[in-house]
């Protein structure tokens, strides 16, 4: 065994945002937001927007040009997640991982988007997403004597609610969002470490040739569809078909392989098939999902 590099007690871990400011940053770019759009937009259906901007906090969708008014998805998956016991080149900024415990889990999500008519030359899409995670979790801890073992948690899981807006050019896409929850980002030397609560993505290049997005906090389900954090390259394979492949991690502990697969079956439904793979020591971290999209009104 490693010489021992500190003591510490076992304890479960959740990272404090400092309310104050938090606040003060949302609020400061809440207002500059609505001032901006405000005086790009205020001739055309100035009151409705300002008036839903103002209720809800900030998130984003990557919208489609060809896209009908509103967009409803249902997506569920699993997969396996890993916990793991770190050395001393972690505490300087290595990724010495000594131990690892694979946590199987599932998870569904839910989200409906609302984007204003083609005509109307708004590039805005509001909406919300929701979801639930629930595992047996297997948390790896090293007591005061540098014994490794296992606190066992089942029935583990959070769930959150996510509102959101964005602003989607052809060739630039952007927004943030609030994420309403305790999401946990990973699980190391026996503490459950909490994400911030902010989501978001930035986009560029064409909305319907190739683009690259970096997103936080937007895969469908949150877990499974590819984890937290991501940047990836999306690519149209033909008129119904699109596929992103890019990196991730969060709540898995080591960045992984993501690939994502939206297929047009009819005029009004997609689905969508997405994986991921990485490992962390000998433990696997997968995930596996699919859901359905189904959009309402006119098909353009």
């Amino acid at each position: 065994m490693k010489a021992p590099c500190h003591i510490s007690e076992i304890y479960l871990y959740t990272t404090v945002i400092p309310a104050q400011d938090f606040n003060i940053d949302f609020i400061f770019f809440l207002a500059i937001l609505l001032l901006s759009i405000d005086m790009l937009f205020k001739k055309i259906f100035r009151g409705f927007f300002c008036g839903a901007l103002a209720l809800l906090p900030v998130g984003l969708y990557q919208g489609d040009p060809d896209s009908t008014d509103f967009q409803v998805g249902i997506h569920g998956g699993g997969g396996r997640v890993a916990s793991v016991i770190t050395g001393c080149q972690a505490l300087e900024g290595g990724n010495d991982i000594e131990g690892a415990a694979g946590s199987d889990f599932v998870d569904v999500s839910g989200e409906v988007y609302w984007k204003p008519p083609l005509r109307s030359n708004l590039p805005v899409v509001v909406g919300v997403r929701g979801g639930y995670w629930r595992t047996d979790l297997n948390l790896m801890t090293r007591d005061v004597h540098y014994d490794d073992s296992i606190i066992y948690l089942p029935n583990y899981s959070f769930s959150y609610i996510n509102p959101c807006i964005s602003f989607e050019t052809r060739y630039v896409g952007m927004g943030l969002g609030y994420v309403f929850g305790d999401v946990p980002s990973r699980f190391r030397d026996g503490k459950i470490e909490k994400t911030r609560h902010v989501s978001g993505h930035v986009r560029v290049g064409s909305m319907r040739g190739v683009n690259v997005k970096f997103s936080v906090m937007e895969s469908s389900p949150q877990v499974s569809g590819g984890g937290l954090y991501d940047l990836s390259i999306s690519v149209p394979l033909s008129q119904r078909m699109r596929s992103s492949y890019g990196l991730g991690f969060g709540p898995y502990y080591q960045i992984g392989f993501i690939q994502r697969n939206r297929v047009g079956i009819s005029n009004h439904f997609a689905l969508d098939i997405n994986w991921r793979i990485g490992w962390s020591a000998h433990v696997t971290e997968y995930g596996v999902s699919g859901g359905l999209v189904y959009r309402l009104g006119l098909h353009r």
